[in-house]
């Protein structure tokens, strides 16, 4: 400053602290963000020392007439000149864009910034200026919450999976079922769709457990589950909703074919064949999803006529009856 900057006093004088050249110098020394000015060529013409060292340089004056392509990745150095040119012809700022800088050694660093058309005295766009603020250490932190975030959303919908499913056969377990079946029966309802729930009893099961054990039992149980879950796909949802108690629910348009119990009893009679338990059978109620109020109805009505299915069975097969041996003559 001149002489003439100083009052009697010793102080700066006001006109000294207000000279506009004083202010941008001693903003673009000490300022932490990252100031820069260029020329319609995307060049730079000033730089903060901020912005000077964060690209690598020892002065800022170093930066004077290179561009983008001298400190950053290839990529990153076309968008901004793209982006350059776009505020230039359009006159239009862009501000507060989170930019993700790549550099050549594949660093990536993130700032918020700011650009504007920098003007000559009559209005004419001579380049732009910016100014752009370090938020690297904020998008790692977000990164870090984001990845956390879907961790626990992943574990929790693996934890609502498990309380759904049963353990032992993998189906859906009852609350799962009446869940899954309940959305079924609205989207039905709205898209006017047929619905046709099934009720599956195993009859050999006791048999099973009592001759061989609840271990064959057990393999008996996933033998079953595992034959309904051939008859399921994105119209039919399966689920163990007992001990020995399956059921399925099917949904489609009211022209589609539907499933039977012939299909599902056939379906079950291979699969205990094949796992060399001949002796499995099940008795299968079927009732239209029309017939019924609500879910828990309908459940009601297809156990019920699994049961009347189940007696009509019995009372069909012929019972052998045994006599006991004669007693020796004297």
């Amino acid at each position: 400053m001149s002489d003439e900057s100083w009052t009697s006093t010793g102080e700066v004088s006001l006109d000294a602290l207000l000279d506009d050249r004083h202010l941008l110098d001693t903003l673009l020394e000490y300022s932490p963000d990252h100031i820069y000015f260029k020329d319609r060529d995307s060049r730079f013409v000033r730089v903060s020392h901020s912005l000077a060292e964060w690209m690598g340089l020892s002065d800022p004056v170093d930066a004077i007439g290179r561009s983008d392509d001298d400190f950053f990745a290839a990529a990153h150095a076309r968008k901004s000149r793209t982006d350059e040119a776009e505020i230039m012809a359009s006159g239009r700022a862009l501000v507060g864009a989170e930019e993700c800088e790549t550099w050549p050694d594949g660093r990536e660093t993130w700032v918020s910034t700011t650009k504007a058309p920098l003007r000559d005295q009559a209005g004419a766009v001579v380049g732009i200026f910016g100014m752009s603020r370090d938020i690297t250490a904020r998008k790692l932190a977000e990164d870090v919450l984001a990845i956390q975030a879907a961790k626990l959303a992943s574990q929790a919908q693996m934890l609502r999976d498990l309380a759904a499913r049963d353990e032992l056969t993998g189906l859906l377990n009852r609350r799962g079922f009446l869940e899954a079946a309940t959305h079924s029966l609205e989207l039905a309802h709205h898209e006017s769709l047929r619905a046709t729930m099934y009720f599956i009893d195993l009859d050999g099961l006791k048999a099973i457990n009592d001759q061989f054990g609840h271990a064959v039992g057990d393999r008996a149980l996933t033998v079953v589950a595992n034959a309904l879950r051939t008859l399921t796909d994105t119209r039919r949802i399966a689920g163990r909703v007992g001990g020995d108690e399956f059921c399925i629910l099917e949904t489609a348009p009211q022209d589609d074919a539907f499933l039977t119990e012939t299909v599902v009893e056939t379906a079950i009679a291979a699969a205990a064949a094949g796992a060399d338990l001949p002796q499995l059978r099940a008795s299968i109620g079927k009732v239209d999803g029309s017939s019924a109020s609500d879910l828990d109805q309908l459940i009601a009505m297809s156990d019920v006529e699994m049961y009347a299915r189940k007696r009509d069975r019995s009372a069909s097969t012929p019972r052998v009856v045994r006599q006991a041996p004669e007693s020796p003559g004297p």
